[in-house]
């Protein structure tokens, strides 16, 4: 999809022929997009298309490799089985959201709830907490819903909550 937005630049007629067909492509993409169940999530948190955020957000070398693990989550495959936590035999459907919102270890949740307090307003966090756990685990990998922040915040936002998943997983995984 992004051919699209490097081609939009080009001029003369071959360069509309080229815009045309890109167009199309994209238009056959997004088809295939939401006709197939395994890009669920990735619909979701990329509606449009333009650039991801996880990709300005991640765009320093410190956070180059968090961006690289959040774009794996956003393109992996939706998994509704029933599942047992290995450390508190909880039954769970998804594996991500487990993770990130249900799992009894809270402690790396705490911790994100006590960051974003420091540097969010009272109200977005406090909408984000009532979110359930499905939204809230689409909002911490950057999915434009509510509730929708200003610009900085939302970039702060997404640095603090990506640090966490990576912190989360790789608790759970031992990586």
């Amino acid at each position: 999809m992004q051919t699209f937005w490097k081609l939009n630049q080009v001029r003369g007629k071959k360069g509309r022929t080229s815009i045309k067909l890109c167009k199309l492509l994209d238009v056959l993409a997004e088809a295939r997009m939401s006709a197939d169940h395994d890009f669920a999530f990735f619909n979701i948190l990329h509606p449009i298309s333009k650039p991801a955020v996880v990709y300005s957000v991640c765009n320093t070398s410190k956070m180059r490799h968090i961006g690289n693990i959040i774009a794996r989550l956003w393109t992996r495959p939706v998994t509704l089985d029933n599942f047992r936590c290995e450390k508190y035999s909880e039954i769970y459907k998804e594996q991500l959201v487990h993770i990130l919102c249900e799992c009894s270890n809270s402690t790396h949740r705490d911790e994100l709830f006590r960051s974003l307090s420091v540097t969010m307003r009272h109200s977005d966090v406090n909408s984000l907490t009532q979110l359930d756990s499905v939204t809230q685990t689409l909002k911490l990998l950057g999915a434009p819903i509510e509730p929708i922040l200003e610009e900085d915040d939302q970039r702060t936002f997404l640095e603090v909550s990506y640090s966490y998943i990576v912190k989360a997983f790789r608790t759970v995984f031992h990586i």
